[in-house]
C-alpha cells in the first residue's frame, strides 16, 4: 500500500517457555487438596491389612503397617494430583482446540506465536476454503439486482470498500496481534491474542462476503467488464493473511538461545498487501461505460 496507507511498525518481541520449576511452582498447590484421598485410601489399606492379619491369624504392629500404608497414600494422591494438573485448562482456551490447549500448557520457547498459528490458522481455515470455491465458481452466489442507477452506485463503492478492508486487515497484521504476543507475560494475554485472532478472521469472513458479492450481483450489460474486473480482488488479503500465518509458523520455530550463541541475529519479517493490479483499468472502463 502507498503514501498514506502505508503501514510501518517495529516490535520487540519476547520469547517465553515453561520450566521444570515453574511447573513444579504450578503443581505445588493441587498435592494439597488431596488430602482427603490420602486419608481415605490410608484408612482402606489399614483396614485390609487388619483383616488380612486376622484371617492369617498373625497380628501387624504398627511400625511394619505404617511406610507402606503411607507411601500407597502418598502415591495416589500425588498420581491424582498429577492427572489434574495436566487436565487443566486456562478459562479463556476452554472452547479452543486441544490443540491450542497443548500448546499453551507444553510452553516451550515461542509458545504464544504458535497459539497465535493455531488459532489464526483454525478461524480462517473455512474462509480460505471459500474463497478457493469461489473462485473455481464451486460456490453458490444467489443472484442480486439492481437498477442501473444502483448499481453504477454501488461498483463506484467498491476500490474505497477494498482499501478500508485491506487497510483494516494491514493494521491487525502489522500493529494489533504484534503488540499482544510481545507481551506473553500480561495477566490477560490470553483473553487479548483471542479477541485479537477473533477480530483478524471476522476481517477475513468480511473479505469472503466481498468476493461473493462482485459474483453475485448482476450488471447491466455495458457494466458486465467492468464489474468482471472486480473478481479477485479479495487476493491482497487472502495472500497477506496467509503470510502473516507463515511468519507466525516460523516464530513459533525460532530457538533465540541457540541463535544469540551463534550470533546470528533473530531474522525480521514484513508484509506487503498489494492492491488489485487492474484499479486504474477499472476506473477508465467504469468512466467509459457512464459515458
Amino acid at each position: 500500500m502507498d503514501g498514506e496507507n502505508k503501514h510501518a511498525r517495529e516490535h520487540t518481541l519476547t520469547f517465553t517457555r515453561t520450566t521444570w520449576t515453574d511447573r513444579v511452582r504450578a503443581f505445588a498447590p493441587y498435592l494439597p487438596k488431596e488430602t482427603p484421598l490420602f486419608a481415605a485410601v490410608t484408612a482402606s489399606f489399614w483396614g485390609v491389612a487388619e483383616v488380612l492379619s486376622e484371617i492369617d491369624g498373625q497380628a501387624l504392629s504398627l511400625q511394619n503397617l505404617a511406610a507402606p500404608a503411607l507411601v500407597t497414600a502418598f502415591s495416589a494422591s500425588f498420581y491424582k494430583a498429577v492427572q489434574k494438573y495436566r487436565t487443566q485448562i486456562a478459562e479463556p482456551l476452554l472452547s479452543e482446540s486441544k490443540v491450542s490447549q497443548s500448546i499453551h500448557r507444553r510452553g516451550k520457547s515461542g509458545w504464544q506465536f504458535a497459539l497465535a498459528f493455531q488459532m489464526l490458522n483454525e478461524r480462517t481455515e473455512n474462509s480460505d476454503m471459500a474463497l478457493q470455491r469461489i473462485e473455481n465458481g464451486a460456490h453458490f452466489a444467489a443472484p442480486i439486482h439492481y437498477d442501473e442507477d444502483e448499481y453504477i452506485a454501488w461498483i463506484k463503492r467498491r476500490p474505497e470498500a477494498l482499501i478500508r478492508l485491506i487497510r483494516s486487515v494491514a493494521v491487525q497484521c502489522t500493529s494489533e496481534l504484534p503488540s499482544v504476543l510481545a507481551n506473553p507475560l500480561d495477566a490477560d494475554f490470553l483473553i487479548k491474542l483471542k479477541d485479537s485472532v477473533s477480530q483478524l478472521s471476522s476481517l477475513y469472513e468480511i473479505t469472503v462476503e466481498f468476493e461473493l458479492q462482485s459474483r453475485a450481483v448482476c450488471p447491466p450489460e455495458r457494466f458486465e467488464t467492468a464489474n468482471e474486473m472486480t473478481f479477485g480482488w479479495s487476493s491482497p488479503i487472502r495472500d497477506g493473511i496467509r503470510e502473516f500465518l507463515f511468519i507466525l509458523k516460523q516464530l513459533s520455530e525460532i530457538d533465540p538461545k541457540a541463535t544469540g550463541q551463534s550470533g546470528i541475529p533473530l531474522p525480521t519479517f514484513s508484509i506487503q498487501f498489494n492492491p488489485p493490479p487492474n484499479i486504474d483499468s477499472f476506473i477508465r472502463e467504469i468512466e467509459r461505460a457512464v459515458d
